[in-house]
């Protein structure tokens, strides 16, 4: 198996150097610290990693999916869409986090790809480019 990304890291690699550099940076960690404003690009990076992972990592792309199955069935007309709105909306229109950022930020992919249409298009482009560059 060759990695021919430009870090040679493979999927699964890269999501583990990813969570490990979210969760010590986001705990300010040694050297290593992550503004408190952008742990959920950081995150959302590592989701979208997380979507074309096939281990461990891709049940990680699927909570998403998971999270607006349990509100369809509990508030009746939910759709897909509601679910990556509300992820936006507690990414970005809440303060920061850490905790809530990162949860928000590593979901986000997985929702946004389930609710397709226009959703999909920062994580299947952004996705596709980040796997590229992995060696994934």
């Amino acid at each position: 198996m060759t990695n021919a990304g430009l870090f040679a890291l493979g999927i699964n690699g890269a999501i583990t150097i990813g969570l490990l550099f979210l969760i010590s940076g986001a705990r300010g960690a040694g050297r290593l610290r992550i503004k408190k404003e952008s742990i959920i690009y950081w995150a959302f990076g590592v989701g979208l990693l997380t979507t074309g992972a096939a281990s461990a990592y891709d049940q990680i792309g699927t909570v998403g999916d998971t999270v607006s199955q349990s509100m369809q069935s509990s508030m009746g007309n939910w759709g897909l869409g509601a679910t990556a709105a509300a992820l936006v909306w507690a990414g970005f229109g809440l303060d920061a986090r850490p905790f809530k950022d990162i949860i928000a930020g590593l979901i986000s992919p997985g929702a946004f790809l389930a609710a397709g249409g226009v959703w999909a298009l920062v994580p299947s482009i952004l996705g596709g480019v980040l796997r590229s560059l992995v060696g994934a």
